[in-house]
């Protein structure tokens, strides 16, 4: 059986939408820029027997939202929209061929003042109302995963590491200090404990990121998802793209894939967090946006090239190897 699966994003181009607004806060000081982008999907799914194709749409978050599908063509089967998935059904027993612009509206909000002042609470304080979340979904943001196995013998070391490196006596002493202190903290670990490095072969994994100390925005991401999640920490990852500069000469931006992590925070909604040491990705402090940043896709780091249900998980290459920054 022949059976191949192509997605190719041609180019993300920004639109005429370009704003920088003012804001009036209340003792805080903060402004707030937008831009709207469009990303260019082109996809080829070829295939001998029926198939169903979960190709991922930007979901919507604190920080972008998607505004439209513009110019859409399609031969060879048909689609189903599920906004609530964040996806484009694709159904096809032939040859498919999908093309439309996907316009993407990404928000900066900077309210420094704001962000420290709900991140500065005891970790006690949040564990024990579970992040503002329900039970259920706190402990399975909160559990290890096949990419964020906190379980395994390395990151138990490293954890120990962690604990004597910042003056913490156990985990327990760790619920003593505030938030934002144990998430800087983190960051720093992070940045100390791996080199940056591209990974052309894709994602190490988190035992080989740790033992090797190297990696590039996968494992960097994945080692502070891992121990953010092992300290009670609601985490995901958003993957997608980091816009770079303009390429005058073809009339696109030029992009790289990256890989960032997000942790959920009563009041404040699921909020992005850089901790990928490299010249490209701002040092960002948690809740900071760039509008250079766009999430294709919110990963849940249980999903392996083996694993891969084409039927219900997005299409990605779990081993990120187009991920390369």
């Amino acid at each position: 059986m022949k059976k191949s699966l192509i997605l190719r994003m041609l180019s993300i181009i920004v639109a005429s939408l370009s704003i920088i607004l003012p804001l009036s806060v209340p003792l805080i000081s903060c402004f707030k820029s937008s831009t709207t982008y469009i990303i260019a999907y082109n996809i080829e799914v070829e295939t001998e027997k029926k198939t169903v194709v979960n190709v991922p749409l930007p979901p919507k978050l604190s920080w972008q939202s998607l505004i439209a599908i513009l110019n859409e063509t399609y031969s060879g089967g048909i689609i189903e929209r599920d906004y609530s998935k964040h996806v484009l059904r694709v159904s096809t027993s032939d040859k498919f061929n999908y093309r439309a612009n996907v316009e993407v509206l990404v928000r900066s909000i900077y309210g420094e003042e704001e962000i420290f002042h709900k991140l500065n609470v005891s970790m006690k304080t949040f564990i024990r109302n579970h992040f503002g979340l329900k039970p259920n979904a706190y402990y399975s943001l909160t559990s290890p995963t096949y990419w964020w196995n906190y379980s395994i013998g390395e990151v138990q070391n490293s954890l120990e590491e962690f604990y004597s490196l910042y003056n913490y006596s156990s985990r327990s002493d760790i619920l003593k200090d505030t938030l934002i202190n144990v998430l800087m903290k983190l960051r720093d670990y992070v940045s100390r404990k791996l080199t940056y490095r591209p990974v052309a072969k894709g994602r190490l994994g988190i035992r080989d990121a740790l033992l090797g100390n190297y990696g590039d925005c996968s494992e960097y991401s994945d080692v502070f998802v891992t121990f953010a999640r092992a300290l009670g920490i609601p985490s995901l990852r958003c993957i997608g793209f980091v816009i770079k500069e303009w390429d005058s000469q073809v009339g696109e931006y030029k992009v790289i894939g990256h890989a960032w992590p997000i942790i959920y925070v009563n009041d404040l909604g699921w909020i992005p967090f850089e901790v990928t040491v490299a010249p490209e990705y701002m040092k960002a402090k948690p809740g900071e946006i760039s509008i250079k940043y766009i999430c294709l896709l919110v990963e849940h780091g249980n999903v392996t090239r083996r694993s891969l249900d084409l039927t219900r998980d997005v299409l990605f290459d779990p081993s990120e190897k187009w991920v390369p920054g």
